[in-house]
């Protein structure tokens, strides 16, 4: 089944553009993963130095990028504040079974003003995308400790689920990880529309799912 989610989503703090596969937009993806690298492990493996050390190597991951867009198996976005147009972080829609109309949603964003708020945003700008695409189940998978990231999500009116056990091996713990699958569907997206969102206070944000950006 093709669809055709759109290029750019425009929020009110931020808005999210499919990257384009340019030595200048390499070079603004290494400099903010190498100056956020403390922050963003263990959770991003895309910040180890290993995977991320050169303009060169975000490049390529730009490049993996549009692959993905033109296989349709996931749709990545780099994040932008509208006062500056600078990049601040990124946000993934991966879908591994069209067939099951849902996805899975990886982000990660550098420390920033109202950060917190600028996630959900960015989640919001998806969810109301691909809920529009007639998708029935956005999910979140996250490391089991990472318990401020599961605040986030859950204030954005993601549930629990359960947790998937030794899910996935993570070579910045070097052993296997459990995960928390949260989820949303869209009849959920519908009533949650008309309630405001809490955010809790001071959340410092970064995520790690089965299929982030490893």
């Amino acid at each position: 089944m093709l669809f055709e989610p759109k290029t750019v989503l425009r929020g009110a703090e931020i808005y999210l553009q499919k990257p384009s596969v340019l030595f200048e937009t390499a070079d603004e993806l290494f400099a903010l993963i190498d100056k956020n690298r403390k922050t963003l492990l263990p959770w991003i493996e895309m910040a180890d130095a290993k995977k991320t050390s050169s303009r060169e190597d975000a490049f390529l991951h730009l490049a993996k990028m549009a692959e993905k867009w033109q296989s349709q198996c996931g749709f990545v976005y780099l994040i932008y504040g509208n006062e500056n147009h600078h990049l601040i972080g990124m946000i993934e829609a991966e879908q591994s079974a069209p067939e099951h109309k849902k996805i899975e949603v990886g982000f990660w964003m550098c420390e920033t003003e109202n950060k917190a708020d600028k996630i959900c945003e960015a989640l919001r700008l998806v969810e109301k995308e691909f809920f529009y695409l007639e998708f029935e189940r956005i999910e979140i998978r996250l490391d089991s400790d990472n318990h401020k990231a599961r605040k986030l999500a859950e204030a954005s009116g993601y549930k629990a689920e359960g947790i998937l056990r030794h899910a996935y091996w993570s070579q910045q713990f070097y052993k296997y990880r459990d995960l928390v699958i949260l989820a949303k569907l869209k009849q959920e997206e519908k009533i949650k529309q008309k309630q405001p969102i809490s955010l809790p206070r001071k959340s410092r944000l970064s995520v790690n799912g089965s299929n982030l950006f490893i």
